[in-house]
């Protein structure tokens, strides 16, 4: 997301990875677009952010959720709706694997 009054570009990275994995894939989408974000300041000579948007498979939000929102100026409305929507997604991904496994029993 570029903003051009500001001259300033954000990088967002978007996942929802297990409980246990949480803070290693917000290292990970941090490390994964150095050369991009150096690359990119310096052909638009602006600042850029990488933002790492993480929300476990269970709703937990680590701190770095909410200082990204916060950045693109959200609030607790949005990382709530994020929350949400990981979990109504996590419990149809457990209810399909039940229902399959159903058939087999």
């Amino acid at each position: 997301m570029k903003d051009k009054r500001k001259k300033h570009v954000y990088l967002i990275d978007i996942a929802v990875p297990n409980n246990n994995n949480l803070i290693n894939t917000v290292c990970h989408k941090i490390e994964k677009y150095v050369d991009l974000r150096m690359e990119i300041e310096r052909q638009w000579n602006g600042q850029t952010k990488v933002l790492p948007i993480v929300v476990s498979s269970t709703g937990v939000v680590p701190q770095s959720i909410v200082d990204a929102v916060n950045e693109l100026g959200g609030g607790i409305g949005e990382i709530r709706a994020m929350q949400k929507a990981a979990l109504l997604h996590t419990a149809n991904m457990v209810r399909r694997f039940i229902g399959d496994h159903r058939m087999y029993t």
